[in-house]
Parts: C-alpha cells; structure tokens; sequence
C-alpha cells in the first residue's frame, strides 16, 4: 500500500499522513522543500520534492502509487490582492490543477481521494429551498470565488467518477486539532485563548477534528467508497460555545459580544476592498467569516457513518489543538 499525499505538510494533510503510517501505508509527501516538517517530527515518510500544482509534478511524484489523496485544494484567500494566478483566475487555476491530478492518478493506476469543503453540500442543500436565506447565501456566495473554486473542483472530481475513474471525495466542515502550521494570525484557537478576540459570531458552526477526516480517508480507501461526495460533520453548537471552551481551558474568561457573521462579512469584505484598491491585504480575511456565515447546523451524514467516522469529544479536540498551539510558541 504505497500513498501520495499532495499538501502533506498542511493541516488537515499532515493528520492523513499519519493516521495511514500508522495503519501500514508507505507515505509519500509532495513538498516544495527537500526535509521534514515540524508537524510531521518522528513520522517515517519519503518526500518528494516538487510542486503539487504542477502536472509533471503530479504526475512523477504519482508513479508506483496505489492511492494518491490531495490535501491540497486551491483555497482563495486573497482575491482583491492577487500575487499569483491562483488568485487572479481562481476558478480556472483550480479546475486545470484538479486535471491534472486526475491525469497524474489516471496514469499511475492509482485511486484518488479529494479533500473538499462542506460549501458544495449547503449550496445544493439552498438551491433546493426559497425565499429571504436562499437570496442572502447567493448573495454572499457571488461576493468571493470561494464557492465557485470548490464547485468547479467537484464538478471535474465527479466527472471523472462517472467516467470510471476511482475517484472519491470527502467535505469536512471547519477543521480543528493538532499540528497545524498556519501562521499564527490566521489560527483560531490561540487567538481566543489569548483573548485577542473581543466578540464573536453568533452564527451555528460545525467543526470536525483532523485526525477524524484522516481516519475517514483511510476508510473511504479501504473500503472503496469511491463516486458521491461524502460530508464529514463533527460537533454543531453556536460559535460562542467554542470560544467559550478554548477559554475555559486556556483559563481566561469568553468574548461577551456576539453578532451575526454577516454583519462581519460586510465590514471585513469593504474593508478588503478598500486596501486591495491600495495593494494591502487585510490582517484577517473576509473569507473566513463568509464560510461561518454559510456553515449553520449539520448533520452528520448516513455515508460518513457507513465509514466509521464517529467524531472523537470536541474538549479532546480543543485541548490537544490548544497543547500543540503553545508547543509552537503560538499562546
């Protein structure tokens, strides 16, 4: 069992590589830098230099492998202010980076299981329905490419499964835990538990621990459970309970403001604009409180219980995220 994890230096792609050592797999990594990682200290893998938005890349880094998971997928940050053609174009870049990974697992005989986001399920789940909620999520949708980036990536994942190709998908909701190297001002957790956030969103969010979507890639491989989109949920409570938790354990007390995310999208997205127009980007992007303002409740889904994924305690969750943020000096 030989795995190519596209993105294995990430946060969610890290827990992949470990959760399939850990079970057996000779793991792969396809990274821009000869040597290890910090998140991945002790774990025996090879690594490939390359990069994982190139086709030769894919496709060297692909050949002799059994199963090829990205980890990796376009995720557009900072739209206003491009610096590279995944931000200028972000749809079409994505669109022709996912071919090309078909093509790199096509050629080596290898499966391919895409990381996705929850945002293709609730866009089908509001088109579906009517009325004021329908017209304020395609509202925010429009604002930023995001959702077109995913829906565009599924489309061609999906295609390729109605060809034939061995092709599956999972989309987590918001990602939470260990070994995440974000740079510090884009990480939740040691923000709070800081108490640099003075309020939060009173909006419903679901988040889902790494180590529970890498169990659930080592699942949907092991099973062959190729084909559907498969939604991974974890815990669903008002944003203000996680805050209210990371403070808890942190020993500080919670934010006592809340507001709806959209509020918040409106001010952040103006204010995105507004320095984009001077070639700044905001300290905090827009992006991460459209998905707050997109997410709701979800339910976790009859798929992801066919595949075992059950989600572990979200104090566990909080307290290891919390040990691993003071680990890297974040809090």
């Amino acid at each position: 069992m030989r795995a190519l994890v596209v993105g294995g230096t990430g946060h969610i792609g890290s827990a992949v590589v470990r959760e399939l050592v850990a079970h057996g797999w000779r793991v792969t990594v396809l990274s821009r830098r000869a040597g290890g990682s910090r998140n991945l200290v002790g774990i025996d893998v090879t690594w490939h230099v390359g990069d994982g938005h190139d086709k030769a890349d894919l496709r060297a880094a692909a050949t002799g492998m059994t199963l090829v998971v990205d980890a990796a997928a376009p995720y557009p940050v900072h739209p206003v202010t491009p610096r590279s053609d995944a931000d200028a174009h972000p749809v079409a870049f994505a669109v022709r980076r996912t071919q090309a990974l078909l093509g790199a697992a096509a050629d080596a005989g290898a499966a391919l299981i895409a990381i996705g986001s929850f945002v293709t399920h609730k866009v089908r789940e509001r088109r579906a329905r009517s009325g004021l909620g329908r017209l304020r999520s395609r509202t925010l949708r429009r604002l930023h490419p995001y959702f077109a980036v995913k829906e565009g990536v599924e489309g061609e994942l999906l295609a390729a499964a109605r060809r034939g190709q061995r092709v599956g998908l999972l989309n987590p909701t918001g990602c939470l835990g260990p070994w995440d190297l974000k740079p510090r001002g884009l990480c939740l957790v040691p923000m709070v538990a800081c108490g640099e956030l003075p309020s939060t969103a009173s909006d419903t969010v679901d988040f889902i621990d790494v180590r529970d979507v890498a169990i659930g890639v080592r699942r949907m491989a092991e099973t062959q459970h190729f084909g559907v989109p498969v939604l991974l949920a974890g815990h669903s409570h008002p944003f203000g309970d996680y805050f209210a938790e990371i403070a808890r354990l942190a020993g500080r007390s919670a934010p006592r403001l809340s507001a709806p995310a959209s509020l918040g999208v409106v001010a952040l997205w103006t204010a995105e604009r507004t320095l984009g127009a001077i070639g700044r980007r905001p300290p905090w992007p827009a992006l991460s409180l459209f998905i707050v303002a997109e997410c709701g409740p979800v339910d976790r889904s009859v798929a992801q219980l066919a595949l075992g994924v059950a989600p572990r305690p979200l104090s566990e969750t909080l307290q290891d995220a919390l040990t691993w943020y003071r680990e890297l000096g974040y809090c």
